[in-house]
């Protein structure tokens, strides 16, 4: 999946589109002045990919909730990746936030349906590089 395809899932997914415009307004780079929002959305590509394929959805664990374990790990994330993506840490670390607690309260079975889709999606095309040798490491 790329960037243009998340957004356009987003566009095309109202729920999943709701919810990361919601930790947009934190997450517009130094370098991305005066950006649309629609076009914004690419910007949390990065931040979503980690999120859902390393750390998953909360009601698909254990727990309905993000552990403080699972926070650190996207902490680490932005520490060691965000500023390579052309992302402000502080900001994304914000976004990152407010995306977690918009999946949190993911009630509606539609709504899951959407974010696991789009997690399935960016899984597959993870696959897809590393059998194409582009990622180090497969997913878990």
């Amino acid at each position: 999946m790329t960037p243009d395809e998340f957004q356009a899932f987003a566009e095309a997914n109202p729920a999943v589109g709701t919810a990361l415009q919601s930790a947009l307004p934190a997450t517009p780079s130094r370098s991305y002045t005066g950006i649309t929002e629609a076009a914004a959305l690419v910007l949390l590509f990065p931040l979503a990919r980690f999120l859902l394929t390393e750390i998953g959805l909360p009601w698909l664990t254990t727990l309905e909730r993000y552990s403080e374990v699972q926070r650190q790990r996207v902490e680490r994330w932005i520490d060691s990746e965000a500023q390579g993506h052309g992302l402000d840490p502080d900001r994304i670390e914000e976004a990152s936030k407010r995306l977690m607690d918009e999946l949190e309260k993911s009630q509606d079975v539609g709504t899951r349906r959407q974010w696991e889709r789009l997690t399935e999606l960016l899984k597959q095309s993870y696959r897809e590089r590393c059998l194409r040798g582009r990622q180090p490491r497969p997913l878990p």
